[in-house]
């Protein structure tokens, strides 16, 4: 019975320090990787944001974005509205070039003439992209998987200086 219970004690001491080391392991692995400093430094902070169907390039229309660093991890929240349409924007950037990032989490909108005036969600990873001499990083995959049809412009804005 000592032997058992001795046996016990050991399987709970090895099973609670490989539950530590595997969250540690995980944690360190969901780190941003960062393959550009110069990009990073221009991702952190408060951004304006839009959905074109919600402010069509007006700047007092558009929404906001902020991207903060914790532990390693950037983190994305972000929100533009315009009576009951919105867009919503949470999770993290898992990866940054000069050019573009990696941003995996949720990207939630409803515009109410699209999609049935359905919300439509975008889950997983997506790539942002700087094209040419433009002053802001576009979601790149555009086409609406909601209704296959419409194309949707998310653009994230450069800080204002």
């Amino acid at each position: 019975m000592k032997r058992l219970i001795i046996l016990f004690i050991i399987i709970g001491f090895f099973t609670i320090n490989y539950s530590i080391f595997s969250s540690t392991l995980a944690f360190a692995q969901s780190q941003t990787k960062i393959n550009n400093s110069q990009a990073k430094q221009m991702l952190i902070g408060k951004h304006r944001l839009q959905l074109q169907w919600l402010s069509f390039w007006n700047r007092k229309e558009m929404g906001t974005i902020e991207i903060k660093e914790t532990d390693g991890i950037l983190s994305v929240v972000g929100k533009q509205t315009k009576g009951d349409d919105f867009l919503e924007i949470t999770g993290n950037i898992v990866e940054i070039n000069p050019k573009d990032f990696v941003f995996d989490g949720k990207i939630a909108m409803r515009v109410n003439y699209n999609n049935d005036g359905k919300p439509c969600i975008r889950e997983g990873k997506q790539l942002f992209r700087i094209s040419g001499a433009r002053k802001f990083w576009r979601l790149k995959d555009m086409l609406n998987p909601c209704d296959n049809t419409t194309t949707d412009y998310i653009d994230i804005f450069f800080k204002d200086n």
